[in-house]
C-alpha cells in the first residue's frame, strides 16, 4: 500500500494536508501557509521520507512533520489503519505502510 502525505493552498495563505491510504484520501488538518512547506509537500511524500532528516535547520517543516505524525496516529486509530512502523509494531503487524 503507497502511502503519501500532500498539501494543497486552499484559500489565501492557507494549507491543507491531506493522506492516500489504500486509494483513500483521509483529511489531516489545515494550517496557514509556508512557502518550504508548500514546496516539501505538494508533489506528495512518502511516509518513510518524513523521518530521513531532510529540513532539520528549518523550523516551520519540522513542525509540520511533527504535526502529520500526530494526525497519522489519529487517522490510523479511527479508521483502523496500520500506516506508520511504530503501529505495526506495537500490534505485531508485519505490513506498514
Amino acid at each position: 500500500m503507497k502511502v503519501k502525505v500532500f498539501c494543497k493552498t486552499t484559500g489565501k495563505g492557507r494549507q491543507t494536508f491531506y493522506l492516500t491510504a489504500g486509494g483513500s484520501i483521509y483529511y489531516l488538518f489545515t494550517q496557514d501557509y509556508r512557502i518550504s512547506v508548500k514546496d516539501y509537500f505538494s508533489k506528495g511524500v512518502s511516509v518513510n521520507e518524513l523521518f530521513n532528516g531532510t529540513g532539520r535547520n528549518n523550523m516551520a517543516l519540522c513542525k509540520t512533520k511533527e504535526r502529520v505524525t500526530n494526525y497519522i496516529k489519529y487517522i490510523e486509530k479511527e479508521f483502523d489503519l496500520c500506516i506508520l512502523k511504530s503501529t505495526a509494531k506495537k500490534f505485531g503487524t508485519k505490513k506498514a505502510a
